[in-house]
């Protein structure tokens, strides 16, 4: 799993997963994860991602609003961290307690696996004909009584096709937002 343009590294990854953890948490969800994903908590277990040649740590990535009200909030988010099968503290929420916490907010077809510093969620579809995609779930415009699958819902944007190619679109936050908004509208 590589950016094609940047060298993507991880730091603060958590303490290591066993292929025995992922298959107890696939069974408690009812679903495989996808291959790219599983790898990924087998090898960081979380982890913040950095891009290679960078001062900072900062990135975004692209979303697909599809003529949502919350297209509103931009054509980027920014990425926090992505959460830990196996946490390392009470403060750094893990899967398990995520997913908890959101059941009923988000599409059932998804689990959250990051955050955005603001408190939204990257989500992966688990099943349906987006399994395996990414999705973005803004907490700002939560609806009352959400129905149908991610696509559907009015704060959920696409994101990438799958994990990798996730990983593939972080890309460094601009130093100017609103340059950045304008040139990629």
């Amino acid at each position: 799993m590589s950016n094609p343009k940047y060298k993507l590294t991880f730091v603060n990854d958590g303490p290591q997963c066993t292929e025995e953890d992922t298959a107890a948490f696939e069974k408690s969800i009812g679903a495989k994860l996808p291959p790219d994903y599983r790898g990924h908590l087998l090898q960081h277990n979380g982890g913040q991602p950095i891009l290679s040649g960078r001062e900072d740590d900062s990135c975004i990535v692209r979303v697909q609003w599809q003529g949502k009200p919350a297209r509103s909030s931009g054509n980027a988010a920014s990425f926090g961290h992505f959460l830990r099968l196996r946490a390392m503290s009470p403060e750094i929420p893990d899967l398990r307690e995520t997913l908890a916490d959101f059941a009923g907010r988000i599409p059932p077809e998804t689990i959250p696996i990051a955050d955005d510093p603001g408190g939204s969620l990257f989500l992966l579809a688990l099943r349906g004909s987006d399994a395996g995609a990414m999705f973005f779930w803004s907490r700002k415009f939560q609806p009352e009584s959400p129905e149908g699958n991610a696509r559907s819902w009015p704060n959920v944007a696409f994101v990438a096709a799958s994990f990798t190619a996730f990983l593939e679109a972080l890309e460094p936050e601009p130093p100017d937002w609103g340059k950045w908004e304008r040139d990629n509208a």
